[in-house]
């Protein structure tokens, strides 16, 4: 007993020391090197302007349609509205059907041949304990 309660001692201190030193460093990595990044300073007034001519041609704009015979054409005169059909009464609403009972549930199932065994068994078990 005094040497295992040797060895897990010793054990422990070698974890505790580790933990606290540091593991050594076998490889040591490379140094990084930094790389420098190109870019250009442009002050924003002269790129955020929103261009002064439109890329889009201007519309052209429509010819007016000459009439063919100005005296043929006379305004119709307006048809008078048919009139509107009462509209047709609502339904009185029905009444719902009654809901249909649920299903009783079963009545639970008798505890199987192994369960009981197995029931016995764990039981004689703690019993024989005492």
């Amino acid at each position: 007993m005094k040497r295992g309660l040797t060895g897990s001692a010793i054990l422990h201190a070698s974890v505790i020391a580790l933990v606290l030193l540091g593991l050594p460093e076998f490889f040591k990595p490379e140094p990084r090197q930094d790389t420098p990044v190109v870019f250009e300073v442009v002050t924003v007034t002269e790129k955020a302007t929103a261009p002064t001519q439109s890329l889009r041609p201007p519309p052209r704009p429509l010819p007016k349609p000459e009439p063919l015979h100005a005296e043929a054409q006379k305004p119709e005169p307006p048809k008078p509205e048919p009139p509107k059909p009462e509209p047709p009464k609502p339904e009185p609403p029905k009444p719902e059907p009654p809901k249909p009972e649920p299903p009783k549930p079963e009545p639970p199932k008798p505890p199987s041949r192994r369960r009981l065994l197995l029931l016995r068994l764990l039981r004689h078990r703690l019993t024989s304990r005492r």
